[in-house]
């Protein structure tokens, strides 16, 4: 009779044996795990760059393409600035395509963030259209904009933006900000009226600081009737003058100019005209000499 012996594990190897298991799947485990977690930020990180490089890009095109660079904080206020070089909200880029009846007009572009998005708004009026530029995937935590005004270039924006990856996740809310300045490359340009914020306040140029415009070409000056129309006073001004200026004096119905450093009435001389006489009532006349000595003096001279 043969008798056989049975191999089986023994209970000290079955430990062994599932302890080395459980170390194993706890490696396999977290690997696994970081390689999830490293993916997960890297398409967060991803996310967040590629829709700022969008958000830069477009800033940056619309900045050079328009004529005028306004930056505030007022919702309703699309033509001057808060204080220059201070931190705003909205960055108002006037376009030379202006209307309120046109639906394809896009002045004034105002960008600006609201609700944690960066939106986009073109046109005014009825014909408004308001565009997201960021969608649900980020977070705009900061969207700020400082105007530079460096005469005599062109005026630059600064930009300041944060975004982050929108996630309940706190390994995937990656952060990415941006500090950049952009300036305005093209000439300001006008398809409608230009005209002041307040009758008989602005200036076209500033005689004080020197900073006058060299040349103005225009077509008419008045539309309808081709006129030129000066400034109308009652009595000569004494500040901002210089040797050149002229207005049209209603008092005294002329016109009057600043020459030599004082006023007087253009298109006249020493003669006064009476109906269809002229007369001088102070001096002498001199014909021939340069010194009469009589109300009337002829000098001629023998050839």
């Amino acid at each position: 009779m043969k008798f056989y012996k049975k191999n089986a594990f023994t209970l000290v190897e079955l430990l062994v044996y599932t302890g080395i298991f459980a170390v194993v799947s706890g490696l396999m485990i977290g690997i696994l795990t970081t390689t999830l977690r490293v993916n997960q930020r890297e398409s967060a990180s991803a996310e967040a760059t590629s829709q700022l490089n969008f958000i830069l890009q477009t800033i940056q095109r619309l900045t050079r393409e328009s004529s005028a660079i306004i930056v505030n904080s007022s919702s309703t206020n699309m033509d001057t600035d808060d204080t220059i070089g201070s931190q705003q909200t909205r960055l108002v880029l006037r376009m030379k395509d202006s209307s309120e009846t046109d639906s394809s007009a896009r002045d004034p572009i105002v960008i600006y963030a609201e609700d944690n998005i960066i939106k986009m708004s073109e046109g005014r009026g009825g014909y408004q259209r308001v565009s997201d530029l960021t969608n649900s995937r980020v977070l705009a935590d900061n969207l700020k904009f400082t105007k530079y005004t460096q005469y005599p270039g062109h005026d630059t924006v600064g930009v300041d933006i944060q975004l982050t990856y929108n996630s309940q996740n706190p390994d995937s809310r990656v952060s990415r900000s941006l500090r950049t300045a952009i300036a305005r490359v093209s000439a300001a340009t006008f398809d409608s009226n230009l005209l002041p914020g307040a009758d008989n306040t602005y200036e076209i140029g500033y005689l004080a600081g020197n900073q006058r415009w060299k040349n103005i070409f225009v077509s008419n000056l008045i539309s309808t009737s081709n006129l030129l129309n000066l400034g109308q006073l009652t009595n000569d001004p004494s500040s901002d003058v210089q040797n050149g200026s002229m207005y049209y004096n209603t008092a005294s119905s002329t016109f009057r100019g600043y020459k030599n450093n004082a006023w007087a009435n253009l298109g006249e001389g020493l003669w006064t005209a009476s109906s269809t006489d002229i007369y001088y009532n102070t001096g002498n006349v001199g014909i021939g000499t340069p010194a009469p000595s009589a109300k009337l003096e002829v000098s001629t001279s023998s050839g």
